[in-house]
Formats: C-alpha cells, structure tokens, sequence
C-alpha cells in the first residue's frame, strides 16, 4: 500500500515587490562615535621611472625611480639597479662599480665610520680567456653593463669592537646632514660610483687611464607602527572602556620654596604604543589636581575677554634631540621643537562656579586636551647607531600665568619613536 507525504515549504517574501531594509552606510573612514581597529596593509606604489646621469665618457642609468626626484632614493634592503652605459670602448680594460657609504662626525676633530662597500667587478679584459661566456674575455666591451648593488640591513662599528669579543651590529641609518657652525657637524652619505679603466690604446701602453662618475642616493629605511592610534572617541570614555591605551606619567609641581603651598598632582597621558607615523595626529591629555589654592597660582580667575586674553598655562611640542659622540668620549646635543600642539581646555574651568576667591579649601581637577602632529618638513623618523641618534620627546610645560606665582615651570618629557609612515602602509 502506497502512501503519500506531503511537504509544505515555508513562505518567503517577494524581494521583487517588498522592500527591505536597506544595508547600512559604510565608509572607509571613521565617522563619529567610531574608531579604526585594525587596518590591512596598504601597497606602496613603486616608482617605475628612471634617474640618468652623463659624463662624456660614459653614463650611469638607474632604474625604478621617481623621475621627478632631485636624488635617487632606496629604502630598507633596497637594491641599486642600472646600467652603465660606455661611449668608447675599444681601450677599455675593466669596468667596475662600487656602492659606498660613510658616517662622519666633527666637534672639536673628526670621526669617519665606513658603513658600506660593495666593489664589483662588471667587466675585464683578458686575451687569454677562450670562455665566451665569461665576464672575463678578449671580446669588446659591451655597450650596456647591468648592475645591482644592495643596502646591507646593518653594518659594524670598527670603533667599539673590543678584542677577542663578537662584533656588535647597527641597522644601516638613514642618510643625514646636520650642520650646526660653531657646534658640530654630523653626515651619513651614500652613494654609485662607476669606474671604467682604458689601457689597450697603443699611446696608452705604459699606464691605464680611468674616468669614474659618481651618483649621491639617499638612503631612508621606512617602518610603521604595529598599529594606528584610535581617534574619534573621547579621552574619558576611552580611559573606561580601554585604560591600556594610554601612558601615563605621573609628577608633582613643587613650589619654589617648600611649605608656601601644596604640590599639585600633573598627569601626562599620550597613547601608550609610543610608536608614531610622522604624520599621525597624536592625542594628548594633561590633568592638574590638587588644592584649589595651589591651581589660583598657576592659573588665577580669567577675565572672559577676548581682547585681553592671558597667556597659556599649558603647552606641549614634539621635541627632536640630535646627538653624536667621539671616540674620545667628546659628545654634543642640539635639540629643536618638531611639532606644536593645539591645547584646548576643558570644563570645569578654574572661573566656573564654586572657584571664586572666597573658596580656599577643597581639591580640584582641571583638564587639557591636544592634538600634536610633526612639521610637514620632518622626512626623518628616530634612529640610533654608533656616533649619531634622535630621540624624539613629546614634552609638556606648564608655565604658570602668574609672573609672582609660587611655582616655577613645571616640565615633563615623554620618549616616543617616530617612523616614517602610519599603521596600514606596506614598508
């Protein structure tokens, strides 16, 4: 006996003629009351242009370059690629190129470092060779030699390696060159050098000739932070939700003379990766707690007049500190303001209601918040290696309003470390 089952489908709305709720915006930046938590890394466009330079006697092409550039530029493990290109080549004996780069440093002497030396032998005449293959035949020299010649990742100090020990190692820095008259002078240079030797001319046989031609690079190891700093939410609410996102540093303004008035309380909060693009927005946040008679002299009642507006109490700049060092042990330091920030403070204000003069006793909390962000003229991120460094600082000051305040400038310094590029950029 048969039997038969019936099955009924549930019903589904017709999407032709029922609307749905439509999907949400998207954007591909952070609107209000959101924040970026991670990013895919975005591809850097590489240059695909060339950079050229002629002598009468031979020129040196350069390949994968911005053609609008004034110098070559490499990054971290790039590779110096190009031909050399040789006018007359009857006489010639041998081709060779050389990558070079050099730290010098002068106070009151000078202080040279090798840092790279890569000789290569392009070409060479020899009238015995009977390989055709080889680099080394009794065939012409070619017209169009390629070459390529790598940054290394590091190179060692000859000035601190002790005997009998392991040779210690620095990342290759960055090209630079300060000079400050009267001060010092601090320079890291690379740069191709191509030599081509003639010496089979009949009038040449009892010496070689060479013409050498020279390219200056710049040299710029790019990194980024592991991760970008969060914007679009407020200090407050971001202390709640995420207190490992900040770095605080915790000081006491002290009076010039102990027992006039009690210290106040300073709190320095800066994102607490202290790894920065250099042109990443950084939020800071300052707070000053402590007995409403001690804030008076910082910062006494404000006059809510726009044409008479009094000074500052707090300011905060990215400061960079160039430093280099001797063998002898002779060292000297130029520091200079990178980044100014843009202070606003926040309610309470010291002139809110219940800070009037009458009120001496009770403890109270006053607010800043600022964004700071590196000149659009810094190219350079934080390095250190033998002989040269820079440290960069965020610094806070709290100059106090009052000319006769019983506190003197209060000032508190943060070691970050800028990098080249912000989170979410390939390296």
């Amino acid at each position: 006996m048969e039997q038969t089952c019936s099955f009924h489908l549930p019903s589904y709305p017709n999407t032709t003629s029922t609307p749905t709720t439509p999907p949400p915006d998207y954007h591909s930046h952070p609107e209000g009351g959101e924040q970026c938590l991670g990013a895919a890394t975005f591809p850097r466009a590489r240059p695909t242009g060339t950079y050229v330079k002629k002598s009468k006697s031979m020129t040196i092409i350069l390949t994968s370059q911005n053609p609008q550039a004034s110098m070559p530029s490499y990054s971290r493990n790039g590779s110096v690629n190009g031909f050399i290109l040789i006018e007359n080549r009857t006489s010639v004996t041998e081709v060779q190129v050389e990558l070079v780069g050099e730290m010098s440093v002068v106070i009151d002497r000078d202080r040279t470092t090798p840092l790279v030396q890569d000789h290569q032998t392009l070409w060479k005449y020899d009238s015995t060779s009977s390989d055709p293959e080889s680099s080394s035949s009794s065939t012409p020299c070619p017209s169009a030699i390629p070459f390529a010649c790598v940054f290394p990742p590091t190179f060692v100090s000859p000035a601190i390696v002790p005997v009998n020990t392991e040779p210690c190692s620095f990342p290759l820095p960055p090209s630079v060159n300060f000079r400050y008259p009267g001060e010092f002078v601090a320079a890291i240079e690379y740069h191709i050098k191509a030599t081509v030797i003639y010496g089979r001319s009949p009038s040449l046989c009892f010496w070689n000739k060479m013409k050498t031609l020279t390219i200056p690079l710049s040299y710029l190891p790019r990194d980024r932070p592991l991760y970008a700093v969060s914007s679009g939410i407020s200090f407050f609410s971001s202390l709640k939700i995420a207190p490992e996102e900040w770095h605080q540093t915790v000081s006491a303004i002290k009076p010039r003379l102990e027992g006039t008035v009690p210290p106040i309380d300073c709190s320095l909060f800066v994102p607490s990766l202290k790894v920065y693009g250099l042109s990443d927005i950084i939020p800071v946040h300052v707070n000053l707690t402590g007995p409403i008679q001690s804030l008076r002299e910082l910062m006494p009642l404000q006059q809510h007049d726009k044409m008479n507006r009094q000074p500052s109490l707090i300011h905060i700049h990215i400061v960079r500190q160039v430093y280099v060092s001797l063998k002898n042990g002779r060292h000297a330091v130029r520091s200079s303001v990178i980044g100014e920030g843009k202070v606003h403070e926040l309610p309470p204000h010291i002139d809110d209601t219940g800070w009037t003069n009458e009120v001496e006793e009770g403890i109270g909390t006053l607010h800043w918040e600022s964004t700071i962000q590196c000149s659009s003229t810094v190219t350079l991120g934080s390095f250190r290696t033998d002989g040269i460094s820079l440290k960069d600082f965020i610094i806070l000051q709290v100059c106090p309003v009052k000319k006769s305040s019983h506190f003197p400038c209060h000032r508190v310094e943060v070691n970050i470390k800028l990098v080249t590029d912000a989170a979410g950029f390939d390296v």
